[in-house]
């Protein structure tokens, strides 16, 4: 918006914002970059809490069928995009991403998967299943800590 002194206000959701070491990112942008790599079809990034830098981003993304890519050339697309204070701390490789009946990727369902969280109600997704692949991926996340 456009105030009547010529002043930008931009807005957004406040909730889907991430705070990486005191610089303030948007999932979307840090999904752009990884759906820069060619063999990524979707991608999706949430913030997880973390004692220093206040949060980690934390990508998953899905690839296109019969092809693979390194969790370390996604980190460097990232970097090479955004910069190193805005690098996910991983890239984790999933089936589907949990999607509604409209096909809006529920980052709220994948944050509370991965951390392991009670996920409540979430018989409206189209895909389900997807939780508990996700929960295993926030397992092996967390037990490599």
């Amino acid at each position: 918006m456009k105030d009547k002194d010529g002043y930008w206000t931009i807005t957004g959701r406040s909730d889907d914002v991430i705070n990486l070491a005191g610089k303030r990112i948007g999932p979307a942008e840090i999904e752009s970059a990884l759906v820069e790599h060619p063999v990524v079809r979707e991608a999706a990034v949430i913030g997880i809490p973390d004692e220093l830098k206040g949060e980690r981003a934390i990508g998953f993304v899905i690839v296109h069928e019969q092809k693979s890519v390194s969790e370390a050339e996604l980190i460097s697309l990232c970097h090479t995009w955004l910069g190193k204070a805005l690098v996910p701390a991983a890239v984790l490789v999933v089936h589907d991403l949990p999607k509604t009946r409209n096909a809006k990727v529920m980052r709220r369902a994948i944050k509370m998967a991965f951390s392991n969280q009670t996920t409540g109600d979430f018989s409206a997704l189209e895909n389900p299943e997807t939780m508990d692949h996700i929960r295993e991926k926030g397992h092996s996340f967390f037990n490599k800590q």
